[in-house]
């Protein structure tokens, strides 16, 4: 996990024009902030937090994340 530490592709974000959603558990403190950040930084993103989710979401609340991505693709 250090070797990611130093990579950083802020200079390339805006070469992402493509709806983006960026997820987080409204339990994950460590990446927040990131993901925070990742959202104002490019340039058609949305955030959603997952409630009652810490970092794997997929884990701690796989229903919500399944509606989230439901209404993604579906359109809703």
């Amino acid at each position: 996990m250090k070797s990611m530490t130093h990579l950083d592709f802020t200079s390339r974000l805006d070469a992402v024009h493509m709806s983006t959603v960026v997820l987080c558990g409204a339990k994950d403190r460590a990446n927040r902030k990131a993901a925070e950040l990742l959202t104002a930084l490019l340039s058609n993103a949305t955030f959603k937090e997952i409630s009652d989710a810490g970092h794997e979401v997929n884990t701690d609340n796989p229903l919500e994340l399944a509606e989230i991505l439901n209404s993604i693709v579906c359109g809703e």
